[in-house]
Parts: C-alpha cells; sequence; structure tokens
C-alpha cells in the first residue's frame, strides 16, 4: 500500500530528485536507509552502550581509514578468496 503526500524540500535537494527516474523509489530507500541507522543506535543503546560525539567521530574515523584501504586489487583478492571458498563448500 502507497500513501502520496506533499513535501517541501530545499532547492539542491530538489535538483538532485529532478535527475531520478523515480524520486519516490529513491526517497523510500533513502528512509529506509535513515530508519535503519536509527534502529542500529536503538539497538546499541539497549544493550548498555551509550554513543558520544566522540564515540561517534571515532567511528567515522576508522571506518573512513577502512574505505581508504579498499582498492580494486583488495577486492579482486577477496573475490577470489571467497570464490575458492565457494568451491571448497560446494565440492565437499
Amino acid at each position: 500500500m502507497t500513501r502520496r503526500i506533499t513535501i517541501t524540500l530545499p532547492d539542491d535537494i530538489a535538483a538532485r530528485l529532478d535527475v531520478e527516474p523515480n524520486a519516490s523509489a529513491f526517497i523510500a530507500e533513502a528512509l529506509r536507509g535513515h530508519i535503519r541507522v536509527e534502529q542500529a543506535w536503538a539497538a546499541l543503546r539497549a544493550a548498555g552502550y551509550l554513543p558520544t560525539t566522540e564515540s561517534r567521530a571515532h567511528g567515522r574515523r576508522r571506518l573512513n581509514d577502512a574505505r581508504a584501504r579498499v582498492t580494486a586489487e583488495s577486492l579482486a583478492e577477496s573475490t577470489r578468496q571467497l570464490d575458492a571458498a565457494k568451491a571448497r563448500a560446494q565440492s565437499r
């Protein structure tokens, strides 16, 4: 089921949506991602983790560092390793 709603957006966001073939689907997926993040933070808080500005910044730095280490070669090697593991599992 779907509902039609009207929203007002800043010009830069509206311009971005102008290039989407299906702006509604794009917005829905973006909001689902935001909801997943909210749910993850709620689960962390429920587990006793109290996020702070510093801990979030630390997490962002670690994620950015990990992303910086990803290269075409490292992705290809990971793919080779996964393919080999799948082949071993199928041969059993």
